[in-house]
């Protein structure tokens, strides 16, 4: 983390929230933010199916809404 002073500060945000997501992929986060994301499970058989990719949140507010952790981690 030391050698992350030089980056500008919203790379710093996106780093932290990259690595939240990685870690509760694993499991190694409390699971209440491990119940923040969901897997993305499409309907029918794609190529995509094994990519562990995340289900985005709807979210109604579009100023502070749009940060929140389950909206931002998938988009990331």
């Amino acid at each position: 983390m030391a050698s992350l002073h030089w980056l500008p500060f919203h790379f710093r945000i996106y780093f932290k929230i990259l690595l939240i997501t990685f870690k509760a992929r694993l499991g190694l986060v409390p699971s209440y933010i491990c119940d923040m994301l969901t897997a993305y499970e499409p309907a029918c058989s794609l190529r995509s199916s094994g990519s562990n990719l995340l289900t985005i949140a709807n979210s109604n507010l579009k100023t502070k809404g749009d940060w929140a952790f389950m909206v931002r981690a998938p988009k990331l």
